[in-house]
């Protein structure tokens, strides 16, 4: 029996061999891909949860701060005295100035997201986030009455 030669049987067969290796090579850069795509999303969605939790906690500050020169107002003859009054409307005033701003943005970045590329999207959305994480709540409530 004759057994053939091995460069023989490469040299028929290069192309298939070639072929193999390059659909291998292929697969393995899909793959790569996939992974490094999952991922970024994966970071995408936890700085997007991250953000959603801060801008609630954002959000909820100016609220309470409100509700409590309100009820102070109403609970303790605060608008009986014109400075009490003046001063925790002043708050209010400035809280909900806060609000406002923060809504705002928020709303813009919403825009933003519509608008531009997924690059610009990410740095849009860390450089604004920069920008409401440095303001913090600057006003308190001032007063003589003691809080139980």
């Amino acid at each position: 029996m004759l057994q053939p030669e091995p460069w023989l049987i490469l040299k028929k067969l290069w192309a298939e061999f070639f072929l193999a290796l390059l659909l291998l090579a292929c697969l393995g850069l899909a793959f790569y891909s996939m992974t490094t795509t999952i991922r970024r999303e994966k970071n995408l969605l936890e700085a997007k949860s991250d953000f959603i939790q801060n801008m609630t906690h954002e959000l909820k500050t100016p609220i309470s701060t409100v509700r409590v020169a309100l009820e102070a107002l109403h609970e303790f003859d605060g608008i009986n005295d014109v400075a009490k009054r003046d001063d925790y409307l002043r708050i209010s005033r400035n809280e909900l100035t806060r609000l406002s701003l923060l809504v705002d943005r928020v709303l813009s970045m919403s825009n933003i997201d519509r608008a531009l590329p997924a690059a610009q999207k990410r740095s849009s959305l860390l450089h604004n986030w920069s920008l409401i994480s440095q303001r913090p709540c600057s006003c308190r409530l001032k007063s003589n009455i003691p809080v139980f």
